[in-house]
């Protein structure tokens, strides 16, 4: 399974535009949770069914792509894959994905927030990167709109901004995230807390803190150097 990257966007401008954007990213426009990338910079169709790894025929052979017609794996040949690098840049859709989206997969738990005739906005989570080359992609064909993405991915330990339009990029940050307390912002202590404590310790005040965030590590309050002596002292007393 991938870490899954948490990303919101938001897309702003012309109005036209706009409407085709949202007409192509949006499988079902009556639904609020079914947004793609599929619609506005589009898989080839000659890799679908396309599998990628490796497997062993009969004879001992191994091959690094095929499909399964009736239950059976079909070799694709030399030949085919070439055609397929020459034409589109990779012969198989998980390479093309992460070339063309940024990410190997669709965009996957998806809430639409605002879907009116000026601002959209979409909260959606990537395997493992945010799609930032999927917006690079379609920036040509939506001149007029702008797009906001934030990001962050837990797992890594990153998050960043992109904001841009059609050959103008305004800001292009990113950072590195640590869980941060929700009620200070600030570090925790996860390993060095008693036996009898379930949380993590907020190292501000002293709380344990069920609920925690990720923000950038250039925020987070530092230890408060009471709050680690009264730690110490109670796993001593134990």
């Amino acid at each position: 399974m991938p870490n899954w990257c948490w990303n919101h966007l938001e897309v702003t401008g012309d109005e036209i535009q706009l409407r085709e954007f949202v007409e192509k990213s949006t499988i079902n426009i009556e639904k609020d949770d079914e947004f793609t990338f599929n619609g506005t910079c589009p898989i080839p169709k000659e890799f679908e069914g396309i599998c990628t790894g490796s497997y062993t025929d009969e004879n001992g052979v191994s091959h690094r792509r095929w499909r399964v017609v009736d239950g059976k794996n079909i070799p694709i040949s030399d030949k085919d894959l070439k055609q397929l690098k020459d034409k589109y840049g990779s012969d198989n859709w998980y390479d093309w994905n992460n070339t063309n989206w940024g990410t190997k997969w669709d965009a996957a738990e998806a809430y639409i927030s605002h879907n009116d005739i000026d601002y959209f906005a979409v909260t959606f989570s990537t395997a493992w990167s945010p799609p930032i080359e999927w917006i690079d992609n379609i920036q040509q064909d939506f001149p007029d709109l702008c797009f906001q993405l934030e990001y962050e991915e837990p797992g890594m330990g990153f998050g960043g901004r992109l904001v841009c339009q059609f050959d103008a990029i305004w800001d292009n940050d990113n950072w590195e995230i640590e869980a941060a307390s929700d009620c200070c912002d600030a570090k925790l202590e996860w390993d060095n807390i008693p036996k009898d404590v379930d949380d993590p310790v907020c190292l501000n005040c002293g709380e344990t803190s069920e609920d925690y965030r990720h923000i950038n590590v250039n925020s987070i309050k530092e230890g408060n150097e009471k709050v680690i002596k009264k730690l110490q002292k109670l796993i001593e007393n134990e």
